[in-house]
């Protein structure tokens, strides 16, 4: 058995294998390993040929033409033209896009400065003036005290005033009679008849005040009307009507009074038109009647009010047109 290389395989020739061939040692002389039987008779010694070099084809420049040199002519121009529109185009695009970054980088920087001076400076305005009210009050804390304990104080005494002048009309009959003669006295019209609206309990008052003779003699007829309060009244004579309502007398004194204590500027008492009690029209609403001494009771205060005569408005009553009479049944 002879051995053949074919593309670095050990290959067995056509030999008949019986034939026995004598084995020699290898020899050791070449300093190149000898071919080792591999599981693909795969001989590593092997390198593959050498490859030439493709040489381009030589052109023939006597072949060339007029149109063929001119066709090249243009190519070459045109990507020469490319070629130099496009590496105009990135220098161009690198110069405009520092000069712009420049450019934005100041104006922004200036517009930045200004916006935040702008706002810092109204940020220490508020807080300059949040701090000058807190200083203040700091500084004049007993003040601020005394004025709202004195709103207070006349608070509290406007609204025991106004209970007391509430109890004292439900509990004085005299009220409501002078109330009643005062609303229709102030009629502009006199010997007429004259209608009468009253509260159910005031009605009663009257009614055991007066008999129906008299009322009859005053030309009165009285209409219970619910929806009125104790010591409303409503008299109305033909077209004339004097609306006598307690809550807007109190709450017309009492303004007064208010207004000129929370104004800090007083007026002497001889001279307030809303001095005069609602209780009577000799008589003044004095500090002990509303909030009596430890020496003085309660009983005490309200015989005090139970001499009133009237109860006193300053203002003129007021008149209205009236185009019907009320719904009720007269006495």
């Amino acid at each position: 058995m002879t051995l053949d290389r074919r593309r670095g395989y050990i290959r067995s020739s056509e030999q008949p294998e019986d034939v026995l061939e004598r084995w020699e040692l290898p020899s050791y002389s070449s300093g190149k390993p000898q071919p080792k039987d591999t599981a693909l008779n795969y001989d590593p010694s092997w390198e593959p040929p050498e490859l030439e070099e493709e040489q381009e084809p030589q052109v023939d420049l006597s072949m060339l033409t007029a149109e063929v040199l001119e066709e090249i002519r243009q190519a070459a121009m045109e990507e020469g033209h490319e070629e130099g529109r496009a590496a105009g185009f990135e220098e161009g695009k690198d110069a405009g896009f520092e000069e712009g970054k420049t450019e934005g980088f100041d104006t922004g920087k200036t517009e930045g400065y200004e916006q935040g001076l702008s706002d810092g400076q109204q940020l220490i305005e508020a807080r300059c003036g949040h701090l000058d009210t807190m200083l203040s009050k700091l500084a004049f804390p007993i003040e601020q005290i005394n004025h709202q304990v004195e709103q207070q104080m006349v608070e509290l005494v406007l609204h025991l005033a106004k209970s007391v002048i509430q109890t004292e009309v439900q509990t004085n009959p005299q009220v409501i009679l002078n109330t009643l003669r005062e609303a229709v006295n102030a009629l502009p019209m006199a010997g007429r008849q004259v209608t009468i609206y009253l509260h159910p309990e005031d009605m009663d008052i009257v009614t055991s005040a007066h008999s129906v003779e008299s009322l009859r003699d005053r030309e009165w007829r009285l209409i219970a009307e619910p929806s009125l309060n104790r010591g409303d009244i409503q008299v109305a004579c033909g077209d004339s009507v004097v609306d006598y309502r307690i809550e807007d007398r109190i709450s017309q004194a009492l303004s007064r009074f208010a207004g000129q204590n929370l104004s800090r500027d007083p007026e002497p008492a001889e001279n307030d038109p809303g001095a005069d009690v609602l209780l009577g029209a000799d008589k003044v609403v004095t500090d002990d009647m509303v909030n009596p001494s430890s020496n003085q009771t309660e009983s005490d205060v309200f015989a005090q009010t139970d001499e009133a005569d009237a109860v006193s408005v300053e203002s003129e009553p007021q008149q209205t047109q009236q185009s019907g009479d009320h719904d009720g049944q007269p006495v």
